[in-house]
């Protein structure tokens, strides 16, 4: 390959994954451990259906709390937001019940697809049993290394 095509080709790859980066939707894989612990908040809730948001670009939905794991603030949570889909990372939540945890944000949650949104049927058994168990393990630090293969 001559060298103008293969500086042709590293400008085309630096491009693209400068803007997969500069978009934001570029999320680094955490053990769920690690985001148990950087989260302010981790729920079982039911969502219920979508309500009228208070915060602009924000999509609102409500919920019912099924069960509390982490919680900084004792304040009953009864509405989540999500970034629109269209931008921001977005994420679409249908009825049903959910594993949620991520950040407060002015007093509000705010998720987006970095964060850990899980249908609650989709987790194992033992995964369902070690979400009593991480916060003592929250003085610890769990370390994912990638490997890029070339």
């Amino acid at each position: 390959m001559s060298a103008a095509v293969t500086l042709a080709l590293l400008f085309f790859w630096s491009v693209a994954l400068n803007e997969q980066v500069t978009e934001g939707c570029t999320c680094l894989p955490k053990h769920p451990q690690q985001q148990f612990c950087a989260s302010d908040i981790v729920i079982r809730a039911k969502v219920i259906g979508t309500v009228n948001s208070t915060r602009p670009q924000l999509t609102a939905y409500k919920i019912g709390t099924i069960q509390t794991y982490k919680q900084l603030d004792k304040k009953r949570i009864q509405v989540i937001y999500t970034r629109s889909t269209q931008t921001f990372c977005g994420i679409n939540l249908r009825n049903g019940e959910y594993l949620l945890s991520g950040p407060v944000q002015d007093g509000s949650v705010v998720l987006d697809l970095c964060n850990r949104v899980e249908p609650w049927n989709q987790l194992s058994r033992v995964q369902k049993m070690y979400l009593s168990r991480y916060q003592s393990g929250c003085v610890c630090e769990v370390i994912i290394q990638i490997i890029l293969l070339q």
